[in-house]
């Protein structure tokens, strides 16, 4: 499968972070991939280290714009994305190596899908105790009534069509737990 896959993700003063998360995201084992980085209005060093990566690779999109906060800067992303699929990571995520080559051999096992999201990891640069999340029960027993309670879902793990989240975009009225409202 040779489907591109948009991956999105909003920068506002995420610098300490922003060299992992960006080769996380050129170091894929699945390669056709575009990168949309949208710039937030960075006062740190973030558009110095992006502008870095862009020059080294041309899969990366840079939207260099003043602050209007992550939900605003996530749907200019989506607008922007031409993949079918989009993806979302953060500034300080770390993506494994083959979380994308694993999601199109999910796909081409279990068909068509319009959403999909894994667990993640969460770990502290200063505690070396780690923790999946969400926990076993959340991961294994989800059913669409759970949203109802709690958000299971990991937004820096969404994978979901282009076409829907185009549709239904992230709803800009939330500040916070825009990923939560969108799923609903």
């Amino acid at each position: 499968m040779n489907v591109k896959i948009s991956v999105i993700m909003s920068v506002y003063n995420g610098g300490e972070f922003l060299k992992e998360a960006i080769e996380s995201i050129l170091n894929q084992s699945y390669k056709n991939i575009e990168f949309v980085i949208i710039n937030d209005g960075s006062s740190d060093d973030s558009l110095v280290i992006i502008q870095k990566y862009m020059a080294m690779d041309s899969r990366i999109l840079l939207i260099n714009q003043k602050n209007m906060g992550l939900t605003k800067s996530l749907n200019i992303g989506v607008m922007r994305a031409t993949g079918k699929y989009i993806a979302r990571q953060d500034a300080d995520d770390i993506s494994m190596p083959d979380r994308f080559k694993l999601f199109f051999e999910f796909l081409e096992k279990d068909g068509d899908i319009d959403m999909y999201s894994t667990p993640a990891i969460l770990f502290n640069k200063d505690h070396p105790i780690t923790k999946v999340i969400p926990n076993y029960f959340r991961r294994n027993g989800f059913n669409q009534s759970m949203l109802n309670y709690h958000n299971s879902l990991i937004h820096g793990t969404l994978i979901i069509k282009s076409s829907l989240i185009k549709k239904f975009k992230y709803n800009e009225f939330f500040k916070y737990s825009q990923d939560f409202e969108l799923y609903h």
